[in-house]
Parts: structure tokens; sequence; C-alpha cells
């Protein structure tokens, strides 16, 4: 499936830069800085969305493509817009 697998390797890029961003703090996390904790909520997020899309299936117990991959792919793409914005 093409799509997931640019909405992943999207995410994955997205991902990865985030959290680069959270190492670019070198260990000086503050819990009290918004700008960090916006920080740490974006890489969480991607994260997380790109978590629950590879651990779905693609196809449901009958064979048809799996409805709640489509619901996540959704979401994904979704999060990948806020996140552009």
């Amino acid at each position: 499936m093409e799509e997931l697998s640019g909405v992943l390797g999207a995410l994955d890029e997205r991902a990865g830069r985030a959290l680069d961003a959270l190492w670019a703090l070198g260990g000086r996390f503050d819990a009290e800085d918004d700008v960090h904790l916006a920080r740490f909520a974006t890489a969480m997020q991607l994260v997380k969305a790109q978590s629950e899309l590879m651990r779905m299936p693609l196809f449901a117990a009958g064979g048809d493509l799996n409805t709640q991959l489509e619901t996540l792919l959704e979401q994904s793409r979704g999060l990948l817009q806020r996140e552009t914005s």
C-alpha cells in the first residue's frame, strides 16, 4: 500500500527531526518551559502515530482492507498537516 508507505515515511522523518530537537536541549529539559514541553509533545505524538500505524494489520479477519487502518491514516495525515503549519 503506497499511501501507507508514504505516511509512515513522512512520520519517520518528522519524528526524527522532533527527537533531534529534544536531544539538542543537551540534557537540559525543563518541564516548566513551554517550548521544551511543546517539543516533547510533538515528538511523542509523531512517534505514537507511527507506532500505531505499524502495529495495525492491513487486512481484517475476512480478508477485506482494515477500516481502522484507513482511520489511522487519516488521523496521521491530519497530524502531519498540523505539524507543517
